[in-house]
């Protein structure tokens, strides 16, 4: 999580199991796509995958892969940042084809993992980091699960205003630097012409 932007940096890994002995080979239609959900306002989308001829497409709530996908196992990975307000956010996931196993994972630092449809929060040790487990299993075709992220930490005042400071382009940054320059030599020069000690009553 940044807290300063208010946006938190996800991973996704999705094991893809074709179970026949024939590739799937999509339609033009993007309902026949191989199709990947994102959370609203997600950005900076990164996506890797094993798949031969993976091409990206923007679908409504997230992306397609074009590709084949051949028998076996294949592994779409995909990490993307999205924002959130406040100190809860919940999201959602639909499987259209539905799911042999779910885990979510979140680091105890951003905030509380909880869910009605999945089990957990546990606690694991993965790489030397504690982190909070939520589980589902067998989910069938189109499930939708929602869990949330509670106790999330709010940017300071201070926080926000050097996040949005980072946003200005420099070409911006430096005019507004320099008309705050010009403001204070301006402001220099008439503290200096009228004289320090001098009053409204000396005139």
């Amino acid at each position: 999580v940044d807290v300063a932007t208010q946006t938190i940096w996800a991973l996704e890994i999705v094991e893809v199991l074709n179970k026949t002995g024939m590739a799937y080979v999509p339609g033009p239609q993007p309902m026949s796509l191989l199709r990947f959900g994102l959370p609203p306002g997600a950005t900076e989308l990164q996506v890797d995958t094993g798949l031969l001829g993976a091409d990206l497409i923007q679908v409504d709530r997230g992306f397609a892969i074009t590709a084949s996908v051949p028998p076996g196992e294949h592994e779409v990975m995909y990490a993307y940042l999205f924002p959130y307000a406040g100190d809860h956010l919940e999201l959602s996931r639909t499987f259209p084809y539905g799911a042999n196993g779910l885990r979510v994972l979140a680091s105890s630092e951003i905030g509380r993992l909880v869910s009605a449809d999945l089990e957990g929060p546990d606690t694991v040790d993965i790489g030397g980091r504690s982190l909070q487990l939520l589980v589902g299993t067998d989910l069938s075709r189109e499930a939708r699960i929602t869990f949330s992220l509670v106790e999330l930490p709010n940017a300071s005042m201070r926080q926000q205003l050097w996040a949005r400071g980072r946003d200005i382009p420099f070409e911006f940054a430096a005019i507004i630097g320099l008309a705050a320059l010009m403001m204070g030599i301006i402001t220099f020069s008439l503290w200096k012409r009228r004289g320090p000690g001098v009053s409204s009553q000396d005139t």
